[in-house]
């Protein structure tokens, strides 16, 4: 869930609704200079399907410690793993290659958390194991090595044009994520995307995202087929206060009916 703040209202978005924004972005990608993915509807479904196990949670969001509706960027380790889990089991409905991408996007989430517990350290390790596991079985079933030294699921050096591909597919679905993160969010949480390449085998090249106004964020260098995107987000709006109980909330949360939110991307 993402809560977004304006004036005496939270817009709370879902997970699965900001994944679908990225895949609808996915399927504009691609200029002169930024390639198109390849393959394109596999990778294209891989972005709409980052997140699509995160209804487990957003159906009956919680609460964080200070009685806030549950953002993203506050998820603790249980509810991560548990959605991140079900993204990839309901990703394999659509074929291996949509599984990877999604399994290396939630290996990639999962390095990132910064855990003291023990007890969190040692479910993070196993499932970052069975997501390992599981790409080397995916990566036989396409028939792609896993025998050559991999990083976070990826050839450190690309050794074949299957490998470039997957690794450019990969940034991709990072870089439209963190684009429809800046597009959802109060403010946009990154100045800059993941690495993208301008051709698989291209010098990478960094995407930088401002916020111009609360509608409209702009993105350098451009890298879609088409000179502005209009675009609407889903969401319920709810009292921006603190709520006394998380039954309250989801009581508040159930009844709000769904709006839309107009957003736009500019070069």
């Amino acid at each position: 869930m993402i809560r977004r703040t304006a004036g005496d209202r939270f817009y709370l978005i879902s997970q699965d609704d900001h994944a679908k924004l990225a895949g609808e972005l996915a399927g504009h990608w691609g200029t002169d200079r930024f390639s198109k993915p390849n393959p394109a509807e596999l990778t294209i479904l891989g972005a709409t399907l980052h997140d699509c196990g995160w209804p487990l949670h957003d159906l009956a969001p919680t609460l964080n410690k200070d009685g806030l509706p549950l953002d993203v960027f506050e998820t603790p380790r249980e509810i991560a793993l548990r959605v991140w889990a079900a993204s990839v089991n309901q990703s394999a409905e659509h074929g291996d290659y949509v599984q990877l991408l999604v399994s290396l996007h939630v290996l990639f989430l999962s390095v990132q958390l910064t855990m003291t517990d023990p007890i969190d350290r040692f479910e993070i390790n196993k499932f970052q194991h069975q997501q390992v596991e599981l790409q080397e079985n995916l990566r036989r079933q396409l028939g792609m090595r896993s025998t050559m030294p991999l990083k976070l699921g990826l050839e450190v050096e690309p050794s074949n044009q299957q490998e470039q591909w997957l690794r450019l597919n990969f940034h991709l679905l990072q870089a439209l994520d963190l684009i429809s993160l800046a597009l959802c969010c109060t403010r946009p949480p990154f100045s800059h995307s993941r690495l993208v390449w301008d051709q698989p085998d291209g010098t990478p090249t960094p995407l930088t995202m401002n916020r111009v106004d609360e509608r409209t964020v702009r993105v350098s260098p451009w890298p879609f087929d088409r000179p502005q995107i209009e675009l609407e987000i889903p969401c319920r709006a709810v009292r921006a206060v603190r709520f006394d109980n998380v039954e309250s909330f989801q009581r508040e949360f159930a009844a709000a009916s769904i709006c839309k939110l107009s957003q736009q991307l500019i070069a």
